[in-house]
C-alpha cells in the first residue's frame, strides 16, 4: 500500500514541477510520469475516481512569523 502512496506522491509532486521551471527534477519526472498525464484529473479505477492517502512526519517545526502568516516545517 505505501509504495501505491509513494508513487501518487511523485506523480503529484513531479506534476507540480512541471507546471513550475524546468530544472534537473524534470529529468526524475520524465521517468516516473508517463507523456500526457493529466496532473488535474483525478486517478480513476474501472472509471471511478480512487483514494489516495500520504501520511508524513514532522520533525521539526522551525521559525513560525504570525504576522506574515508563515511556518517553516522540516
Amino acid at each position: 500500500m505505501w509504495q501505491e502512496t509513494a508513487v501518487a506522491l511523485c506523480i503529484l509532486l513531479c506534476g507540480i514541477q512541471r507546471s513550475k521551471s524546468h530544472s534537473m527534477v524534470d529529468a526524475l519526472c520524465n521517468d516516473i510520469v508517463p507523456e500526457g498525464y493529466e496532473i488535474y484529473k483525478a486517478p480513476d479505477e474501472d472509471g471511478n475516481p480512487i483514494n489516495v492517502f500520504i501520511g508524513f512526519q514532522v520533525l521539526d517545526i522551525g521559525e513560525v512569523d504570525e504576522e506574515k502568516m508563515v511556518i517553516h516545517v522540516h
